[in-house]
């Protein structure tokens, strides 16, 4: 996927045989807090909202143009996921507030299609309701910088997928967010709740390729190098198909 929300890639299911023969990463206990605030102010940390102690020592590129504490609520493939922010209530918007009373009436009177129909209308204003925290959050799709991953129909695909969501999946994430691409995505750095890059991780397993035609950060290069090396991951086939490639063979775009 190029540093490009329509024409993303389709989401993998969490199981797939091809997984039964790796090892993913072990995932840490869940944090005690939620997503904080999009606006920066700092909150209570132990009920409910997120802790605003610094969350990593990995330096911060030039271009980033914000850091957001965010959390991962799905996982596309090993290159896109889906996040949310909490949001103060008096910036929710009426509309998105009547939808809301709507999809509480349509869950309470079972009526499971109008309560799909109204997630989805929700989703594409941007935003998302937590029935357990009677909460709205803002919702928008990230797509992992300067890193491309395997199609979900290709080798290694499915297994770069389940990495990144044991890696980041419903956890805190810390954003540090250059741009919006042409499909409408955030690009961002992805921070772990235990304060790793999530490109490293995936660059050190072999999950996948540097994208070195949209980002030149040399541990980005020497991480692919030394995966191909130990011939980890996709890696440990012969000759594996660059995503952009595959893109441009099968529908004609590289991106």
């Amino acid at each position: 996927m190029g540093n490009c929300v329509s024409s993303s890639k389709p989401e993998v299911q969490d199981s797939s045989a091809e997984v039964s023969h790796l090892q993913e990463p072990p995932k840490p206990a869940k944090p005690t807090y939620y997503v904080g605030p999009a606006d920066g102010h700092q909150e209570q940390s132990s009920e409910g909202f997120f802790d605003t102690r610094p969350v990593t020592t990995v330096p911060k590129p030039e271009g980033v143009i914000r850091e957001l504490k965010a959390r991962c609520i799905k996982v596309y493939d090993g290159d896109t996921i889906t996040c949310v922010v909490d949001i103060p209530e008096n910036d929710v918007p009426t509309k998105v507030r009547t939808l809301v009373l709507e999809l509480k009436q349509a869950i309470s009177d079972g009526n499971k299609s109008e309560a799909s129909s109204i997630n989805r209308q929700l989703k594409e204003l941007g935003f998302s309701w937590e029935k357990a925290s009677d909460k709205i959050y803002r919702q928008f799709r990230v797509r992992v910088r300067g890193i491309d991953a395997p199609e979900a129909s290709q080798s290694f695909g499915v297994v770069a997928a389940n990495y990144t969501r044991a890696l980041c999946g419903d956890r805190n994430v810390t954003l540090r967010i250059y741009t919006t691409d042409q499909y409408g995505r955030t690009v961002a750095d992805v921070l772990t709740d235990e304060g790793k890059l999530l490109q490293h991780e995936l660059l050190r397993a072999g999950m996948v390729w540097h994208y070195g035609r949209h980002d030149k950060r040399p541990d980005f290069h020497e991480l692919e190098e030394e995966a191909r090396r130990l011939r980890k991951g996709l890696w440990s086939e012969d000759n594996p198909i660059p995503p952009w490639d595959y893109r441009r063979k099968n529908r004609g775009d590289g991106e």
